[in-house]
């Protein structure tokens, strides 16, 4: 038996819509809080990405896979890469546009549903340069990093806008002390 100390099983997640051979696991990601995680499964058509969010209970629940079909314009590789910050979600699909490649970014709300927000694709993109083949994501979500290996770049971003729950606010007093 293998040690796995600190670490102990918790079980194991198989999304039901999913084929041997649709490479599901590829990419895993989870947010700061530990109540999304999101697994992209890019073989499966042109690519699926499988959410889990944590119940009341704690135990994390398999939401509505997204997919291919519900975005269309010719995406590939659909979940090859995923990030999670506290309130975004970034999906790389680097074979997108004969592999120029786009992320896809979604907004998760309050409830746990995933909004898809304007999608990623840097102009003057080549044929191969496979934007999205990675993507990682600051713990706040307020900074997204995408490879693009065909090319030798990384594209770094900054969210100009900082999501209500990465604010804070905080009373001063008359001596300027923090309360």
């Amino acid at each position: 038996m293998q040690n796995t100390r600190p670490w102990t099983t918790t079980g194991v997640k198989t999304a039901a819509s999913i084929n041997a051979d649709d490479k599901y696991g590829t990419s895993v990601a989870l947010n700061r809080s530990a109540t999304v995680a999101i697994v992209g499964a890019p073989d499966n058509g042109y690519g699926l990405v499988t959410p889990y969010v944590r119940s009341e209970g704690g135990v994390l629940v398999e939401g509505n896979s997204f997919a291919v079909a519900t975005i269309g314009n010719s995406v590939d590789s659909f979940g090859h890469s995923v990030a999670a910050g506290v309130d975004y979600v970034a999906v790389g699909a680097p074979e997108t546009q004969s592999g120029r490649g786009a992320v896809f970014i979604y907004y998760v709300d309050s409830s746990g549903q995933f909004n898809r927000r304007p999608a990623i694709r840097p102009a003057g993109l080549g044929a191969s340069d496979k934007f999205g083949t990675s993507v990682v994501m600051g713990g706040n979500g307020r900074y997204l990093f995408v490879g693009a290996p065909g090319s030798n770049d990384i594209y770094c971003y900054t969210q100009v806008t900082i999501p209500v729950s990465s604010q804070e606010v905080k009373t001063v007093t008359g001596d300027a002390s923090a309360t």
